[in-house]
């Protein structure tokens, strides 16, 4: 699950494509290309929730569309990797 914010939205939505420079998502609030977004991605354990200071609209086909990550900690960018190195090697990932 993720949460998004940019000046004019706030929304939930459902990451369906990670990787370390960026994301899919379907959202419950469409956005335009070229927003700006801070996010929040909650994961499924207990884990605290990985922040991404600023992620730009990419593209968008109505309520799904691709976030290109700007502005993210070091700890968050290698939580993020973890998780897609994780989903490789268990073979999770298609």
């Amino acid at each position: 699950m993720s949460y998004y914010l940019s000046g004019d939205a706030v929304g939930k939505g459902v990451v369906t494509n990670l990787s370390r420079t960026g994301m899919r998502v379907l959202g419950d609030h469409a956005l335009s290309a070229g927003t700006e977004v801070s996010v929040r991605l909650a994961l499924d354990d207990d884990s605290p929730s990985i922040e991404i200071g600023r992620a730009t609209v990419r593209w968008v086909n109505e309520y799904d569309f691709g976030l290109q990550i700007d502005s993210i900690s070091h700890d968050a960018a290698r939580r993020i990797a973890r998780m897609v190195r994780n989903e490789i090697q268990t073979g999770r990932c298609s």
